[in-house]
């Protein structure tokens, strides 16, 4: 019994938990940069490397998750086609951020991609409400 406990918990439980923490680093990434974001600055690119590498973490992780919706369902967790498309809108704001002579265009997809984000992964990427 004890061995099927761990089973389940290591096939299942554990790559939940990763997902869920993959989830809370986009969030914190995203609030931590936001004035940047904001504004369209990442001179040095490293608000740009770091979205890079949460969205390749967010997907990574999705992996190793159940694929059955009741799954996902029961722990909060996000569909595939959902972390696709949060991923695809961190590529954009992240590569966006790397231009910034680019005008107003930018920002704005910077916006809609964020809101995209908040509204897909049901995570907190800003301060208001």
């Amino acid at each position: 019994m004890v061995i099927v406990s761990q089973f389940k918990l290591k096939l299942y439980i554990e790559p939940a938990i990763e997902l869920k923490k993959a989830m809370a680093e986009v969030s914190n990434e995203l609030l931590f940069s936001q004035e940047k974001i904001g504004q369209n600055r990442d001179q040095e690119g490293k608000v740009s490397a770091e979205l890079k590498r949460c969205s390749a973490k967010f997907r990574s992780s999705d992996s190793i998750v159940s694929k059955h919706k009741w799954f996902r369902w029961m722990f909060g967790l996000p569909e595939t086609e959902q972390i696709l498309e949060a991923c695809h809108s961190l590529n954009l704001t992240a590569n966006n951020l790397l231009d910034p002579k680019k005008g107003i265009g930018p920002l704005k997809q910077n916006d809609e991609a964020i809101s995209e984000i908040r509204k897909l992964m049901s995570v907190a990427t800003s301060y208001e409400r």
